[in-house]
């Protein structure tokens, strides 16, 4: 079997495809769900942290989506 490089004109595979799809859509529903929980929002370090994990979580998981856009050829 043949290792795929960075530049394979092959994507993942249909099974990959979609658990890679899941994992990218259940990170950008915690990055919204960050915010909907109550929590300790008065101290501003909170909030700073909640802005830079939801923003972190919300890319990536935008990443793996696009990443499981990727088609067969």
């Amino acid at each position: 079997m043949a290792m795929l490089s960075a530049n394979s004109p092959q994507g993942p595979g249909i099974p990959a495809r979609i658990a890679i799809g899941l994992a990218g859509l259940a990170l950008m529903i915690a990055a919204v769900g960050l915010w909907l929980t109550p929590g300790l929002d008065p101290f501003p370090e909170v909030s700073l942290m909640k802005l830079g994990l939801s923003l972190f979580m919300a890319l990536g998981g935008w990443g793996l989506t696009a990443m499981a856009r990727l088609r067969r050829i």
